[in-house]
């Protein structure tokens, strides 16, 4: 095997290893939208430098970690709970409203996705909870005739149950710590 040959193979098997982890990151740039990296990958007989550029998007969700409290609490009380939703005005979005031409028809899952953002700008977690058809809700007599969205929060050991669209709230379960 001739050394043009044995440069070549080696050549290929570092860039090979240089995509899986390897080389050295001599130089990166970050952009807004595109992270732009360049490579250098030296090999020492004979001195070639071999320069690899690849670009990698930037995810939406680095904007969406900034809003966002990091350290989100639950409800200390009921009552702290129940004014929390009495000063949200979730439940006063129409269910239908018309964009233009366009007719906007909000379901049960959407209003349980903007309860739930809306806790979280206010530093609360509450969960979107799905019930399927069929479901009785928990300490309710109510069975379900189709799948429904709804809200949890806790509050001390208890889970309690939301309404999104009406603010309704109760206990669902009380945890035996």
């Amino acid at each position: 095997m001739d050394m043009r040959n044995l440069t070549l193979i080696i050549l290929l098997l570092l860039l090979a290893l240089s995509f899986c982890g390897g080389g050295y990151a001599a130089y990166s740039t970050y952009e807004p939208e595109v992270v732009v990296q360049t490579e250098y990958i030296y090999v020492e007989r004979p001195p070639v430098v071999v320069e690899v550029e690849r670009e990698v998007q930037v995810l939406e969700e680095r904007i969406i970690e900034e809003r966002v409290p990091v350290n989100l609490k639950n409800f200390d009380s009921v009552e702290e709970l129940i004014e929390w939703l009495a000063e949200d005005r979730t439940d006063q979005v129409p269910s239908t409203f018309r964009i233009g031409d366009v007719v906007v028809k909000l379901y049960c899952g959407d209003y349980a996705r903007m309860l739930q953002e809306r806790a979280m700008e206010d530093g609360y977690l509450v969960n979107v909870q799905v019930f399927s058809k069929g479901t009785k809700l928990p300490m309710s007599s109510e069975v379900l005739e189709k799948a429904h969205a709804m809200n949890t929060a806790i509050v001390e050991n208890e889970v309690w149950l939301i309404e999104p669209t009406t603010d309704e709230c109760w206990m669902a379960y009380k945890v035996k710590i």
